[in-house]
């Protein structure tokens, strides 16, 4: 989704890829993907979202920068209450002007919206994004949870790979980061044997939040969402990817993303971006060692440098929400705490692991479940520093 223009009569308005003619989902279409195929597709078309900021009406529409070819690449935007002035805006532009920028800020309700409409409109995952989400997963810049959708996560994490890298950083797809990822040779999926230990547990549980005390934990609700967490993917795309497979039988075999090892340094340092939704790690040698989107909640840290105190899959600190109910990874924590050394805050998992990054965090900052074990493996209690920024 590309903001290109807003606050045009009262309106917000968001433009996003629509539906087009996407491969079938296989194995084969991910590994054979290509920037240049994905692009061809893409050009197809693309909407228009309006929202209204007044009613949260959300509207999509043909977007008035697909044009016939040879027209011209830029639209011309009119500038709120200065009718004489127009800014010319790129079709490829993320520019935001200011005053909607303080729109979005004063009711994120908007924006969260407009994204839930961006990712209807688009239609089916793609095999292209599927296999860059991947590549970046392998190279420890996380997107998140790969659904084979453009949304902010992969921008986000395609932004830091391009600044890791020394490539021009605008968090977009585009043939010199798509050559760079694609160095990684390997095939970006595998086949993946189901073990016992993936089907044993307690699923589908009702477990009623005023009777935590009778829960033994909040387990995932089948083994769909538990193999979902394991490869880091959405799990109706692993579903889409595996029609056929019976995910209840052990030694069933599933298509799934080939992810690659985990890092090995410790971690020195770690810094939130709290505006931003972002967390970076770092080794004694200032090398990043895992990006990740992040949803912040608590503002009251810009400035401050706190401590590892202990990792844990239960949480350490009386005030954490799953102290008062049941700890798991569809609890309130997730599966992972970090306790940090004010023990009002933490870092932790989540139980939505597609909302991270699109949505506040009520106190904390909170990550994939899978991204935060990587963190909490690779910190050293008494020694790893996070720092907050705004």
């Amino acid at each position: 989704m590309k903001i290109i223009s807003v606050v045009i009569l009262s309106t917000i308005t968001m433009v996003t890829d629509v539906a087009f003619a996407s491969p079938s989902m296989t194995g084969e279409a991910i590994d054979s993907a290509t920037f240049e195929e994905w692009r061809k597709r893409r050009q197809i078309g693309s909407a228009v979202l309006e929202i209204d900021p007044q009613t949260g009406e959300v509207e999509v529409s043909d977007n008035p920068l697909d044009e016939k070819p040879g027209s011209a690449e830029d639209a011309q935007v009119p500038v709120p209450g200065q009718p004489d002035v127009v800014v010319e805006t790129p079709q490829e532009s993320t520019d935001v002007p200011d005053e909607a920028q303080a729109q979005i800020k004063a009711d994120p309700n908007v924006l969260e919206e407009a994204e839930k409409k961006a990712e209807q409109a688009q239609g089916d995952p793609d095999p292209f994004l599927v296999r860059l989400q991947i590549l970046l997963d392998r190279a420890h810049v996380s997107p998140g949870v790969i659904d084979g959708f453009l949304g902010q996560n992969t921008r986000k994490a395609i932004a830091a790979y391009e600044e890791l890298r020394g490539l021009p950083v605008d968090g977009e797809p585009d043939a010199q980061t798509w050559a760079t990822l694609a160095k990684d040779g390997e095939k970006p999926t595998r086949t993946y044997e189901i073990a016992a230990d993936d089907i044993n547990g307690r699923y589908g549980q009702a477990i009623p939040d005023a009777e935590p005390a009778k829960a033994q934990g909040r387990g995932y609700r089948d083994a769909v969402e538990k193999l979902s967490e394991k490869f880091h993917i959405d799990d109706d795309l692993l579903r889409r990817l595996n029609p056929k497979a019976d995910f209840t039988a052990a030694g069933s075999k599933l298509l799934v993303p080939a992810l690659g090892p985990e890092p090995t340094a410790k971690i020195a340092r770690m810094e939130v971006d709290m505006s931003e939704g972002e967390l970076r790690a770092y080794d004694a040698e200032n090398n990043i060692v895992l990006f990740s989107p992040a949803s912040v909640g608590d503002t009251r840290f810009p400035g401050a440098s706190l401590t590892v105190v202990a990792t844990s899959p239960t949480p350490t600190s009386p005030q954490a929400p799953s102290k008062k109910q049941a700890v798991g990874p569809n609890g309130p924590d997730g599966s992972m705490w970090i306790e940090l050394s004010d023990p009002a805050f933490a870092i932790h998992g989540t139980a939505v692991p597609e909302a991270i990054g699109k949505s506040p965090e009520q106190g904390g900052v909170e990550l994939t479940n899978w991204d935060v074990r990587t963190l909490a493996s690779s910190a050293e209690p008494g020694k790893t520093v996070v720092e907050f920024r705004d």
